[in-house]
């Protein structure tokens, strides 16, 4: 079954590309996790560069303001962590220029 799996992030240049761009954003700690650049790519390839952009540094600020220290992978996949943060709602905007 794996074998049949195609990697999203191996697919084309250009996905690739913006991906590793992405990946830039992310903390230090969180940029070799691969469950975590899954999640990108698939991310990226769904919504494109700019939505994608502002959906993590949207998060990167929300784990910040409520003091998430796990996995970022887990903060954003995680409802239950997700929720328990989002209640305290930092005032940043959505969309980054």
């Amino acid at each position: 079954m794996p074998e049949k799996i195609v990697s999203l992030e191996k697919r084309d240049a250009a996905l690739r590309k913006d991906l590793d761009q992405l990946v830039q954003i992310v903390p230090a700690r969180h940029q070799e996790d691969g469950d975590l650049r899954r999640l990108i790519a698939f991310r990226l390839k769904l919504d494109g560069f700019p939505a994608t952009r502002s959906y993590i540094v949207r998060k990167i600020r929300e784990m910040n303001a409520c003091g998430f220290s796990g996995r970022m992978f887990d903060y954003l996949k995680d409802d239950q962590a997700e929720n328990t943060c989002s209640t305290q709602k930092p005032g940043f905007a959505d969309d980054i220029p």
